[in-house]
């Protein structure tokens, strides 16, 4: 054989070989995180090891600002995200390739309509102001909880702020509802300044969350979405 051919042949299994190695290469698929138990879970899974022992190879990516990380996965700026059913519909909806995975957990009560300690039904909040972040499963929540006590939209008025925002103006006497959901709860109800009207504990199943992904990472590791949900 002549030293060319040789050489060439060389050079082809050098190539097949680095191709096998990308093919077989430990992915890095990027999971959004933000400030929720469901999701603070994962954390917990990795300490004890349950992502080394189940192969799911996952970098976490962590999000102070819930709907930052729903954005982030619409943008493709990552791989997936723990967010609610809800907020993954919008971007399917407009075309946004994401898929769910698997749910992760089903609220129950810790997304909730509170008001203040002057209101004690849903005929009370008529005609009064609700803070709540527009678009959010916290106007979803709530806009459910009216039309289950025969309350029209029309007799209330929602006004838009962050969830922290809300939760603020209603601590304060400046709004006498908010949509919340925990820790803010808790916090409204520690300093006496509201208490629940309505929440998902009354709603079962209303608000699942799940772990949504682009649809391009599905297909191309879809043994490591198998490798996640066992953890």
């Amino acid at each position: 054989m002549s030293l060319r051919k040789k050489t060439f042949l060389a050079g082809v299994a050098a190539v097949i070989a680095i191709n096998s190695a990308a093919a077989f290469a430990t992915p890095t698929i990027t999971l959004g995180l933000s400030d929720w138990p469901g999701w603070v879970a994962w954390y917990v899974a990795e300490h004890n090891g349950y992502f080394k022992k189940y192969d799911a190879h996952f970098k976490h990516v962590w999000f102070t600002s819930y709907m930052t990380s729903v954005e982030a996965l619409s943008a493709g700026k990552i791989d997936a995200n723990c967010q609610a059913l809800i907020d993954t519909l919008a971007p399917v909806q407009k075309g946004v390739p994401i898929k769910v995975v698997l749910t992760t957990d089903n609220s129950h009560g810790n997304d909730a309509l509170m008001v203040n300690n002057g209101i004690h039904n849903f005929e009370q909040l008529k005609g009064k102001t609700i803070a709540v972040r527009m678009d959010s499963i916290e106007q979803y929540l709530d806009e459910y909880g009216l039309a289950k006590n025969n309350i029209p939209l029309d007799q209330v008025r929602f006004v838009n702020l962050s969830t922290a925002d809300a939760a603020a103006a209603l601590m304060t006497g400046r709004v006498p509802a908010a949509g919340v959901w925990n820790p803010w709860i808790q916090r409204i109800e520690a300093r006496g300044a509201g208490h629940t009207l309505f929440s998902s504990a009354s709603a079962p199943g209303l608000i699942p969350d799940v772990v949504a992904a682009r649809t391009g990472i599905i297909n191309k590791y879809p043994q490591q979405f198998v490798n996640l949900a066992h953890v």
